[in-house]
Order: structure tokens, then sequence, then C-alpha cells
């Protein structure tokens, strides 16, 4: 039997990875904090990893995306191995073929990670309310996009609308949802 830290892994509860992706301003980060605290899971969103690397390199730098990968792998993977962590969330985007971030190969390695159980959440809302969103004093406390013609360009140049195809997502529409409604309806699919 395999064993980690030298535990066997039968004996180790499994750990839930909700990873809650869509496109900028769709509320991926609010609705990740309402579900930590209704769950208790750690929340590990993307901007954690994307700003310190854009503290060295752009979001255009060739380093950006496989950095990317690699530390939420890294991160992960110890978390995965930490008996004491029994949930963590994931924010990010997804973008089809395009990795900004948040891509299937990083999604199947952490599905193969040892505890890891896998829990994808798509959020969409209409355009309009992407506008209105990507405005927000929120938005400044990380490098996210605040401004509508970087939006309009991610939108125009990436499929920000596109859902992971190797493992079915809960997709919603939260476009007149509330966080917690967004939280309690994840809750409530997945059995958190």
């Amino acid at each position: 039997m395999p064993t980690v830290i030298g535990v066997k892994l039968a004996s180790i509860k499994d750990m839930k990875v909700v990873i809650i992706y869509g496109p900028p301003g769709v509320g991926k980060l609010t609705v990740a904090k309402r579900l930590a605290k209704m769950t208790g899971f750690k929340l590990f969103h993307v901007h954690l990893v994307a700003d310190a690397i854009l503290s060295l390199f752009p979001f255009d730098a060739k380093e950006f995306c496989p950095l990317m990968g690699k530390m939420q792998l890294v991160l992960l993977r110890a978390a995965a191995e930490n008996r004491k962590i029994t949930g963590v969330i994931l924010t990010g985007v997804y973008s089809g073929k395009t990795d900004m971030g948040l891509s299937e190969s990083l999604i199947k390695r952490l599905s193969d990670l040892p505890r890891a159980r896998i829990f994808l959440v798509k959020l969409n809302c209409s355009e309009r309310e992407l506008y209105r969103r990507i405005k927000q004093p929120s938005r400044r406390a990380y490098k996210k996009p605040r401004q509508k013609g970087i939006l309009k360009y991610l939108l125009k140049n990436y499929r920000l609308d596109a859902v992971m195809r190797f493992k079915k997502s809960l997709v919603i529409d939260n476009t007149k949802l509330s966080a917690e409604r967004c939280a309690r309806k994840i809750m409530r699919h997945y059995g958190l």
C-alpha cells in the first residue's frame, strides 16, 4: 500500500480540492472566501501565486505560465501531504488551450496527488455584469485587471467561456446570485 510521509494512504482522509474558475471579475475570490468560511477549507486563490510572479515578470513573459503551474503544484502537493488539511479552494482563469494560470495539465497532475479529490466549479455571469464588477474597489488588493479595455481584450482574445473537458464542472451563472447562494450550491452539489 502506498504511503505519504510514512502513513498508509488508506488511513488518510481525502483532501477535497474545489477549483473555482471563470473570467476576471466573475466573483471567483468572493465565492471562494464565502465557501472557505462555510467549509473550513483553506483558501489558495490564484493571486497569491500570480502576484508573486508578477513582482518579477510581466504576465506575457515566457516564464509566467510555467512558474504559475509549478508553484501551485508544489504548494498543493505539500497540502496533500499534510493530514490536517481536509480541503483547499483554488481559484483561477481557464481559457481552453491557452494557459492563463489554470491548465488542464495542472488539474490532471493535482488529480494524481495522494488524497486529492478534485471538484470543478465554473462561474459565469453576463458580460454587462463583468464590466460592472471589474471596477469594484476590492480588486485593488491584488494585481487584478480593473479596466474595461483590458477585460474587453481578454474576452476577445481568449476563450474565457471555456469549460474544462476532462472532468465535469458544476456551472453556475452568478449574474444575480450572491456569493452565499453560490457557495451553498457548491456545497450541496458536491456534498461538502
